[in-house]
């Protein structure tokens, strides 16, 4: 299942609403080129050049959500 919107979308939406999804064990993360690498902020630590991150629901503690936003920096081309 995919929760993204195409770029011509985007274009049309004035705002992109939060959406709460449940039922996720495992949340994979990459770029659509391998050309890419992406930049990773975990609580104000930030990774850059990386491949792929995934996250997985088998926490060890009370967690019951888990924010996650996905920024995208739009260049002009």
């Amino acid at each position: 299942m995919k929760f993204g919107k195409k770029l011509k979308d985007l274009s049309n939406a004035k705002t992109i609403e939060p959406q709460v999804i449940t039922g996720i064990n495992r949340l994979v993360c990459t770029s659509k080129s391998h050309n890419v690498e992406l930049k990773v902020n975990v609580d104000g630590q930030e990774w850059s050049n990386v491949k792929f991150f995934q996250i997985s629901s088998q926490w060890h503690t009370h967690i019951k959500y888990f924010p996650l936003a996905i920024f995208n920096e739009l260049r002009n081309v």
